[in-house]
């Protein structure tokens, strides 16, 4: 798999969950209730641009804040735009930050439930502190950071006497990252999600978050709480990119956690760990990556790719890009890919390549990549159009079959 490593490389890697499901259930943002704000840079539409540096970049909802825009009026204080994963992001050179103007839907009214989601890529310094993103003050509110080689995501209410939740993971230089904090009163707490796992459950914040009318920044801390205490002040500006960047007033299940993790990873090249879980994955998210994306999705077990709608997971991938499909990685034997027979894979020249126990797949056309197929028992595969492209079908001799256009 190509695993992002640099900024401007496709690619994402999903880690060995159990099973892996390709369903034709669509995916975006919008799909879930409770929206406050959505930026995503790569939306050429929605960002507002002053030369080369950005000026503002408007929210995608409309159903709850509709208007909360991120805005810099200061020149010298903007940042720019460069690609990850070949979407643009906002590029960060440790002096600018991008505000939104303080509201109830997002900080001056009491809260029950909060979700902060957002993926972002380091720069070569993952030492010093840095804000991604934070909102409130000393006394309530979230914070977003980077220090000491740890990524640092919480909130704090009462200046922490009655919760002080933060969850910390390592994290490495020049790496790309999606987080998730999911605030739930009613059920009595706030889980910490990084690269598509649950990494920490506070179980203390049923008396909800208070209101914080500090700063609303990304990119810099106006006014925050520290993990330990104390507030660093008007400070700690980012250097790397952010990506799409995403917020809730309604708490969210773990499962659309996840597909929201998922959904993030794959727009922006970050690599999940999931090892021992069942993950599903939208077609639609799978359709809507990039010409260059070079996507691998890789389980212990089984991958299924559900009834399509109409038929065909169409990928753009070009002969830049490929799809790869791993199944029993674990080796054990047990491992089948799927799909309905009626349906087909179709890329347009990028690599389609599928390895695993059992193979029993209908139509797979690469118009021009190659077509790789290999299995440790059985292969079936009704029809392979590589075009221009070269094929390979690899099985037990006793167990294989294929039409070749």
């Amino acid at each position: 798999g190509d695993v992002t490593a640099e900024n401007g490389e496709l690619g994402a890697l999903l880690l060995d969950p159990e099973n892996i499901t390709i369903t034709s259930d669509t995916f975006d943002p919008t799909d879930l209730s409770g929206g406050v704000f959505w930026f995503d840079p790569s939306n050429a539409g929605t960002v507002t641009l002053a030369g080369a540096d950005v000026s503002q970049i408007n929210d995608q909802f409309t159903t709850i804040g509709g208007s909360n825009n991120a805005t810099q009026g200061t020149a010298g204080d903007r940042p720019s735009l460069l690609a990850i994963n070949g979407r643009n992001a906002l590029d960060w050179d440790g002096t600018e930050e991008l505000d939104i103007a303080n509201n109830n839907s997002i900080n001056t009214s009491t809260s029950d439930d909060r979700v902060i989601m957002t993926a972002f890529r380091t720069s070569g310094d993952v030492t010093t502190r840095q804000y991604i993103y934070e909102q409130g003050g000393g006394t309530n509110g979230y914070g977003v950071y980077i220090e000491g080689n740890q990524l640092i995501v919480g909130g704090w209410r009462n200046s922490g006497s009655s919760w002080n939740n933060y969850a910390t993971a390592p994290i490495s230089a020049n790496e790309t990252y999606v987080i998730a904090l999911n605030q739930d009163r009613s059920a009595n707490v706030m889980d910490v999600w990084v690269n598509g796992a649950k990494i920490t459950t506070f179980t203390n914040v049923s008396a909800g978050q208070s209101s914080h009318s500090g700063d609303i920044q990304f990119g810099a801390s106006g006014n925050s709480r520290l993990n330990g205490g104390g507030d660093p002040g008007n400070c700690c500006n980012f250097t790397g990119q952010i990506g799409e960047m995403i917020q809730y007033e309604t708490a969210l299940t773990d499962a659309e956690v996840k597909e929201s993790q998922q959904y993030l990873a794959l727009q922006w090249g970050a690599t999940l760990d999931a090892p021992g879980e069942n993950y599903t994955i939208s077609l639609e998210v799978l359709e809507n990556q990039l010409a260059g994306a070079n996507i691998t999705l890789q389980a212990e077990d089984n991958i299924t790719i559900d009834d399509i709608a109409d038929d065909s997971l169409d990928l753009a991938m070009d002969g830049t890009g490929s799809f790869t499909l791993i199944a029993d990685n674990d080796a054990d034997g047990i491992g089948t890919i799927s799909m309905d027979a009626s349906d087909a894979i179709v890329t347009q020249g990028g690599d389609i390549t599928m390895t695993g126990a059992v193979i029993d797949v209908n139509d797979i056309t690469s118009n021009g990549g190659d077509v790789t197929l290999s299995a440790t028992a059985a292969l079936t595969a009704d029809v392979i159009n590589a075009g221009a492209g070269n094929f390979a079908l690899t099985a037990d001799s006793n167990n294989d079959s294929a039409a070749v256009a």
